[in-house]
């Protein structure tokens, strides 16, 4: 017999998000075939939680047996969420859902019966949406074994605090399954929601992601104040970058981070913002890449 858990990491920041956390767990209640479902579940302030739990009894989520909620005062990283909920995990396979994305109602069923009747006992069954980048799949895309979910936690835990982590789970997934111990789908069974919500993260990132490069500057003034307020941003560009180009040295990262502005931005560039990044660099290249090479 083969069984199945479902977790997700819940970040609540505003009303709209409760909403759609309840359209996303109803598809999972909904499904032909049941799996236990945890789910750890943060706030960004404290008058966010008492409106959650009350829409949790009123729509009687919490009546379910095999949904387990755990419940947290402070915001967590959707890793660190993930790491939470790992002591929980009995299964022998893990789905993933994000908090406002929905299920079709026979998704966890074709799963199930895929992995049942899969005698090789593959480590990745994945699920390959047409407009996803081939190169590239999001993790919520894979059911994997549990041991696998939790190896790479332990090996990624200094990384579990990055917003970005989840490219980092799925690199490290590509690189390590994909040729030998993976089974794709070629179903539509993740509803991928939320980059039509202009409020979600993943819209916030595109629209950052976007403008990379259109900012101007031709003062030194300017350019410190630009790198001021952007340095933390071009961090976390540089985790995306390595990951998806790891061989490319530091200044090709920043030439990639600048984008059209490159050559007038990196004449003006602060000495103590390339060392500071290029330190980053050297630390990512020694604890972050082995992760996926």
């Amino acid at each position: 017999m083969v069984s199945l858990n479902i977790i997700i990491p819940c970040h609540i920041d505003n009303l709209k998000r409760i909403d759609k956390f309840c359209k996303c767990i109803m598809s999972l209640i909904n499904q032909t075939h049941q799996a236990d479902i945890l789910i750890s579940i943060g706030f960004t302030s404290s008058q966010l939680k008492p409106l959650f739990t009350r829409t949790m009894q009123s729509n009687e989520i919490e009546k379910y047996p095999h949904i387990s909620l755990y419940y947290h005062d402070q915001p967590k990283s959707q890793f660190e969420h993930f790491h939470f909920l790992s002591q929980y995990i009995k299964s022998d396979y893990v789905l993933f859902c994000d908090n406002d994305d929905m299920y079709t109602i026979k998704r966890v069923e074709k799963f199930y019966n895929l992995i049942k009747s899969d005698e090789q006992n593959h480590s990745i069954y994945l699920e390959k949406q047409e407009y996803f980048n081939p190169s590239y799949n999001e993790y919520p895309m894979h059911v994997v074994k549990a041991t696998v979910f939790k190896e790479f936690l332990d090996k990624a835990k200094k990384w579990h605090y990055h917003k970005y982590c989840d490219m980092l789970f799925s690199k490290y997934l590509q690189n390590k399954y994909y040729e030998n111990d993976t089974i794709t789908v070629n179903d539509k069974l993740y509803l991928y929601i939320k980059s039509n919500d202009d409020s979600s993260i993943t819209s916030r990132n595109r629209r950052r992601n976007q403008n990379k490069g259109t900012t101007v500057v031709s003062t030194y003034e300017d350019l410190q104040k630009y790198w001021d307020e952007q340095y933390m941003i071009m961090k976390d560009n540089l985790f995306v970058i390595m990951i998806t180009n790891p061989t490319l040295n530091i200044d090709l990262c920043i030439k990639e981070m600048m984008g059209p502005n490159y050559e007038n931005n990196c004449k003006l560039m602060p000495s103590r913002i390339h060392a500071e990044l290029t330190h980053d660099h050297e630390y990512k290249t020694q604890h972050l890449l082995p992760l996926i090479n």
